[in-house]
C-alpha cells in the first residue's frame, strides 16, 4: 500500500468528517440560539446571520499528512511507524510502513460519525422553526401578505362584474386596480375607498331614480366585498349604508309596516305632548347630537333622524 496516497486520501476523509461534526455541532448551538431571539422577537435578519453559523464549518484548516500519520498509528496501533516514515523518508522505514498497513483499513482512522447534539438537533430546529413562524413579524407578515394579495384579487374579479352608472365607473375601477396591485398599503387605501364609494352609491339609491335599483345591487356588491376586504386588512368600519337600508327594510317588512323614523315611532307609539313623549324625543335627539359614526354617513344618519341641514 502506497504510504503517500493513503495519506492523501486519509487527509480528505479526515476533512470531511470534521465538516460533518462541527457543522452538526453549530447547527445544534444555532438553532437554540434562533429558539431564544425569536422569544425576544428579534429583526428578520438575525436569523439569516444564524443560518450561515453551521457553514463556518468549512473554513477549518484541512488536515496535513502528518495529521493523517499521527491518525493512522493510533488507530491502527502502528507504533508510529507512519509518521516516522513520513518524517525519514528512508526505504527500509517506509516499506516497513507499507508492510504494516497491508490489509489494514485506513479509513477506520477517520470515521465519519455525528456528535451527541445532532440528535438534539431533531427537537431544536423544528422548535426554532416553530417559534420563527409564529414570533417573528417579519416571518409571519409574508404569510399574511400573500393571503391579503389573494383575497384582494378576488374580491376585485367580483368588482369588476358590477354594473355602475358612467359617474361610478371610474372610481370602481381605479379601486380595482388598486385591489390588483399586490401592495398591503395600497389595497387598505383601495377597501377605504370602495366604503365610501358604496356610501354614496347608497345615498344615490335611497334619493331614488331610474338607477336606484341598479345603484343598490350595486352598493349591496361594493359592501360585500370592502367587509371582506376589512377582515382581511384588520381594519374595522361600521356598518355599510347598503346593509343598514337592507337590514331596516326587512325588519320593516317582518313587522308589517314600512321603516319609520324615531319621531314618526314616539308620535305613532305615545301621546303627543306627553312626558313620556318629550323624554323618547329627547333621547332620539341626544342620539343623533352624539355623532359616533362614521363621517361619510352623516347624510343618512341626518335623514334618518330628520334633521335638517
Amino acid at each position: 500500500m502506497n504510504i503517500d496516497r493513503t495519506l492523501d486520501a486519509l487527509r480528505v476523509r479526515m476533512k470531511i468528517a470534521r465538516t460533518v461534526a462541527s457543522a452538526a455541532r453549530w447547527a445544534f448551538y444555532a438553532s437554540i440560539a434562533a429558539c431564544l431571539f425569536a422569544a425576544l422577537r428579534a429583526p428578520a435578519w438575525t436569523f439569516a446571520a444564524l443560518a450561515g453559523v453551521p457553514l463556518l464549518a468549512l473554513l477549518a484548516r484541512f488536515p496535513s499528512r502528518r495529521d493523517a500519520a499521527f491518525a493512522l498509528d493510533r488507530a491502527l496501533a502502528l507504533d508510529e511507524r507512519v509518521s516516522t516514515a513520513l518524517e525519514t523518508r528512508r526505504d527500509f522505514v517506509v516499506r516497513d510502513a507499507e508492510r504494516a498497513l497491508d490489509g489494514r483499513d485506513p479509513r477506520r482512522a477517520a470515521p465519519v460519525t455525528l456528535p451527541r447534539e445532532a440528535k438534539l438537533l431533531a427537537f431544536s430546529l423544528p422548535l426554532a422553526l416553530l417559534l420563527l413562524i409564529v414570533m417573528v413579524p417579519g416571518l409571519r407578515s409574508a404569510g399574511d401578505r400573500s393571503a391579503l394579495a389573494d383575497g384582494a384579487a378576488t374580491e376585485a374579479k367580483a368588482l369588476e362584474l358590477i354594473a355602475v352608472p358612467a359617474d361610478f365607473a371610474a372610481e370602481l375601477k381605479r379601486v380595482v386596480v388598486e385591489l390588483q396591485s399586490g401592495d398591503p398599503e395600497r389595497i387598505k387605501a383601495a377597501a377605504s375607498a370602495l366604503s365610501s364609494l358604496e356610501a354614496e352609491m347608497t345615498k344615490r339609491a335611497m334619493a331614488g331614480g331610474k338607477d336606484a335599483d341598479a345603484l343598490r345591487a350595486a352598493a349591496e356588491r361594493a359592501a360585500a366585498s370592502a367587509a371582506a376586504l376589512g377582515r382581511l386588512t384588520g381594519v374595522v368600519t361600521m356598518r355599510s349604508g347598503s346593509l343598514e337600508a337592507k337590514l331596516n327594510a326587512t325588519q320593516a317588512k317582518a313587522a308589517g309596516s314600512r321603516s319609520s323614523t324615531p319621531s314618526e315611532t314616539v308620535a305613532a307609539k305615545l301621546t303627543p305632548g306627553s312626558p313620556l313623549a318629550v323624554t323618547a324625543a329627547q333621547s332620539a335627539t341626544d342620539s343623533y347630537n352624539r355623532h359616533d359614526w362614521d363621517p361619510r354617513y352623516d347624510d343618512i344618519v341626518r335623514a334618518y333622524y330628520e334633521v335638517p341641514k
